[in-house]
């Protein structure tokens, strides 16, 4: 029976698509026309329990019409609870003619006893929203406020909001670090999020439905997916929960009634599933999901009056993956399998995922002794893979009286987040982020910082002679050490020519005639404050000629990490060497061009990268010392020395 029931709801998708039911629908006209005659008796249709359809009656009150939306409001002898967001609501119209008004969405905001007051989103205002609902480009922390659908409103001195998703909402640890603007973090205040565990293996059945080939009814549960990843053998997922609306002829699915995050153009796949049954409580009444299908289909469009999507298994691929790799000291590796649905906040699910996989990889606590190693692979779809890694501590920070402490791993994953993923997924060049491959490996230890015992570098360096540079690391508590020699490259053609020799006093030099130097060795805390201006236009440059010039770039940077060392020498520029420059270079404006409007306007951008002629009396030459081993970090490191060139 339980395969039969399967197999059924794989075959939804083959279907003739007529087998939905050709139901009517009421307007704005004709329910304000029947409420002159007084309130109107209407019912909608909910799963409580179990997988069955129930009838509840209410009373059609009035209609709510400023910001431009109506909503209908009624009253009930049952509560409504979260989960009930989209319940289709019914009405007879005066011909006698059951009609579908629209769906359950709003409800009071504050606990009462006897009858329960409630709004509903007209079934109309989803269509017209809906055939509107074009695909738009999305934006990272960015929530759509071009609608007219109020979060709450006041009528008859009683204040409604929008029926809860879920029972959670986002942590304001992980939201707080995400640069969210202010109606995003509002919305991820709400309760419209539900997180739930389950085998594996369950997920490739279906929970027992009607034995009908029209599986997904108006009124059933709908279970949206945020995150699925397993872990452990166990499926767990973040979403939400509401109700079906109605489905089409052509399979197209109305939910809802309300926005989940008005996201505009997404991808969600959804589920439908089971009720355990539902709590009601002075805090919070919510139904509890049960049991889930397998995925029935994927929403597309998250709007103001609801979510709408499509039936059937072609619409489901194209979602990113993410593979993460946890292992804590010596101990066994676990694997996580991670699908994300395409939202505009995705940074925000990717910080909650990797929150609760630490929770359940063993990562470090905030007040624990730790140090995580992080390494990351980037796939891009027509890119080289982006690749990072990076040796994170523990923080510890006072305010007053008061200590804030940071686990090494929510140090790492937030790094990865604002460092890798956030540049590369609003970038101008909109980068496909196709698949993550991370792995966090937890220590219980503090973080092994290496210090800088000793260098050597000559106080006096021949001409057309590249100078060579040892360095002496060591350790905390001087149980190793760490020694590199290397050699330092200089354009000796751009450095004034010495006219004293080793062998010449100090005192018989002339200071305007002695061509000097200077080398400065730090960690990566202070290479951007020390870049001259020339370097800063090399090393970060304000604009990109391309997609490759711009990874190019982020590739340099993200290899900057507490696990290098850095070396820069600044030698004497040779005399009359920028007046060369200057005087050999081309015109910036070609011969063609043509004058608008005051300026000369060029079309089609720069080919190659072009770099102001500043006049810096020295030469920069950096030098990017190989990572240190694994598990160690550098740290505070900042020494500068003079040298001078001789014949």
């Amino acid at each position: 029976m339980f395969k039969r029931l399967c197999v059924l709801v794989l075959m939804l998708v083959f279907i003739p698509l007529t087998s939905f039911a050709n139901e009517e629908f009421m307007g704005l006209a004709e329910v304000e026309k029947l409420l002159t005659r007084g309130p109107v008796l209407a019912y909608f249709k909910t799963v409580s329990e179990g997988t069955t359809l129930q009838t509840y009656p209410i009373t059609l009150k009035g209609v709510w019409k400023e910001m431009g939306m109506p909503i209908v409001v009624f009253t009930s002898k049952s509560f409504v609870v979260a989960g009930m967001s989209g319940s289709p609501v019914y009405v007879k119209s005066t011909d006698g003619k059951e009609k579908l008004l629209g769906a359950l969405s709003y409800k009071l905001g504050e606990f009462m006893v006897g009858d329960q007051w409630g709004g509903i989103t007209l079934i109309t205002a989803m269509f017209a929203e809906e055939s509107k609902s074009l695909p738009q480009v999305l934006v990272l922390g960015e929530i759509s406020t071009r609608d007219t659908y109020p979060e709450s409103f006041q009528y008859q001195d009683m204040t409604f909001i929008s029926i809860p998703l879920g029972t959670m909402s986002v942590p304001p640890s992980v939201s707080d670090e995400m640069r969210l603007d202010a109606s995003t973090v509002r919305l991820l205040q709400k309760k419209n999020f539900i997180m739930s565990t389950a085998p594996v293996q369950s997920t490739t059945a279906t929970l027992t439905l009607p034995a009908k080939p029209n599986t997904l009814k108006a009124g059933m549960p709908i279970y949206v997916d945020l995150i699925d990843w397993e872990v452990n053998g166990k499926l767990i997922s973040l979403g939400a929960m509401g109700t079906v609306t109605y489905i089409s002829p052509e399979g197209r699915v109305y939910a809802f009634g309300h926005p989940f995050l008005k996201a505009r153009s997404v991808k969600y796949l959804f589920r439908t599933c089971s009720v355990i049954g539902s709590v009601i409580s002075e805090y919070d009444s919510f139904k509890i999901a049960g049991e889930k299908s397998e995925v029935l289909g994927a929403i597309q469009y998250d709007g103001s009056f609801g979510i709408y999507g499509t039936l059937g298994q072609h619409v489901i691929g194209g979602l990113k993956s993410i593979h993460v790799v946890t292992q804590k000291d010596a101990g066994p590796k676990i694997v996580s399998k991670i699908t994300l649905a395409r939202t505009p906040i995705t940074q925000v699910l990717l910080a909650m995922t990797f929150s609760i996989l630490g929770g359940a990889s063993g990562a470090p606590m905030d007040d624990e002794t730790s140090a995580t190693e992080m390494a990351a692979v980037v796939s891009l779809a027509g890119h080289e893979p982006i690749k990072f890694s990076q040796s994170s501590s523990c923080t510890r920070q006072s305010f007053g009286p008061f200590l804030f402490n940071k686990s090494s791993y929510t140090n790492a994953y937030q790094k990865f987040l604002s460092d890798v993923y956030l540049p590369l997924s609003t970038s101008q060049f909109n980068f496909d982020i196709q698949r993550l491959d991370l792995s966090f490996k937890f220590f219980s230890r503090a973080q092994q910082t290496l210090a800088l015992a000793s260098f050597r570098f000559p106080n006096k360096i021949s001409y057309k002679t590249n100078p060579v540079l040892e360095l002496l690391l060591v350790n905390d508590d001087n149980t190793a050490r760490f020694v590199k020699r290397v050699v330092v490259p200089i354009e000796w053609s751009k450095v004034e020519e010495p006219i004293y020799t080793v062998d010449t006093k100090d005192t018989e030099k002339k200071g305007e005639k002695t061509v000097n130097g200077r080398i400065e060795l730090y960690t990566v805390e202070s290479f951007k404050p020390l870049l001259s201006d020339s370097e800063r236009n090399q090393e970060e440059p304000k604009y990109f000629l391309n997609a490759t010039d711009f990874l190019t770039f982020f590739k340099k940077s993200l290899a900057r990490t507490n696990q290098r060392l850095f070396a820069k020498l600044y030698v004497q520029r040779r005399s009359g060497l920028l007046d060369a420059a200057i005087l050999n270079s081309d015109s910036l404006i070609p011969s063609d061009s043509h004058e608008t409007e005051g300026w000369q306007l060029i079309p089609g951008g720069l080919q190659e990268r072009r770099i102001p002629l500043l006049d810096e009396l020295f030469i920069p030459v950096i030098v990017e010392l190989p990572p240190i081993p694994a598990g160690y970090i550098i740290s505070g490191v900042k020494i500068s020395t003079s040298f001078e060139i001789v014949k």
